[in-house]
């Protein structure tokens, strides 16, 4: 079973009315990744990951930190999703 949290919003500087949406996800060892981004996908409402990796180093500005795998997706739009929130993805 895996957790996402949301740890940073951005408004899109190139893509007006969208947003750059920060998340971590904690997962167990032997989880499928990218079924798991998938879901955290679905769940910002984005439709394009742009970024996902494990931090090498503490990230504060996006709110990473060492050791965290995070992803940033491109989203249409962050109504309704703030930052802390949080989801079980399965």
């Amino acid at each position: 079973m895996a957790y996402l949290i949301i740890t940073d919003i951005k408004s899109s500087r190139y893509y007006n009315g969208q947003s750059i949406i920060t998340a971590v996800i904690k997962y167990e060892v032997g989880e499928d990744l990218s079924s798991l981004l998938m879901l955290a996908k679905e769940f910002c409402r984005g439709w394009m990951i742009l970024e996902s990796a494990t931090a090498s180093e503490d990230i504060p500005s996006i709110g990473v930190q060492k050791g965290d795998f995070y992803f940033k997706v491109r989203s249409r739009s962050s109504k309704g999703l703030l930052v802390g929130d949080g989801t079980m993805l399965r």
